[in-house]
């Protein structure tokens, strides 16, 4: 808190607005009162300006409980093809929590016509089951992508959002001497780990063409 105020999560807002259709980038900054002060987005073209505006009042209103002015917000439309190439996004297909002494986690995903599983151990040292849903499901991704890239979960948050509840995953993406910080975001709808498992994948899907080795 700083004079009353409860401070703004900027990576939740942010996470949010990149969930509205045309949003490829956004960056909230706060003033000096922890309000937010400016909105920065690059948009794509495939939908009109003031539509893209509007729908980013309305989710930090509806799902944030905060009212932002439009004139606060910045909007850049770009095609969309010519800051990330066009790739397949890899998808959810399922999740198996097996139960008995040895409990297993397995995650199916899927890239076009490619599936693969990842499994974790759910009873693993100091792992709860949210995260074992968070592990399987990198470790399923760890067969599509690129042998020199990994990816490490750092945290996995459940938390409520305005009238959602929403799950955000930070996951650490090392290359090299390249370190990475990539967050997720998806809202609880009906299951928990499947909100886990699809943060996981937002956080990834926006890399997804330096993972695949394609950019």
């Amino acid at each position: 808190m700083t004079n009353g105020i409860a401070v703004p999560d900027v990576a939740a807002l942010e996470a949010l607005i990149m969930q509205i259709r045309g949003v490829i980038a956004a960056r909230v900054v706060l003033d000096t009162h922890n309000l937010i002060d400016e909105i920065h987005v690059v948009g794509s073209p495939e939908r009109s300006a003031k539509q893209t505006v509007r729908d980013i009042e309305s989710a930090l209103f509806v799902q944030g409980r905060i009212r932002v002015n439009h004139k606060k917000i910045s909007l850049v439309q770009l095609l969309e093809n010519t800051i990330r190439p066009t790739v397949e996004r890899v998808r959810l297909i399922d999740i198996i929590q097996s139960e008995g002494p040895e409990p297993i986690c397995t995650v199916t995903l899927a890239i076009g016509d490619r599936q693969v599983q990842g499994q974790y151990n759910a009873l693993a040292p100091g792992i709860t089951p949210n995260q074992s849903v968070a592990h399987a499901t990198i470790n399923a991704l760890h067969q599509m992508i690129m042998p020199s890239n990994r990816l490490e979960l750092e945290h996995i948050q459940h938390q409520q959002l305005g009238q959602n509840e929403i799950c955000l995953a930070l996951i650490t993406r090392t290359e090299d001497d390249l370190a990475e910080s990539m967050l997720g975001v998806s809202i609880v709808r009906k299951e928990l780990p499947t909100a886990i498992a699809r943060a996981v994948l937002d956080a990834v899907n926006r890399r997804l063409p330096y993972l695949l080795g394609r950019a």
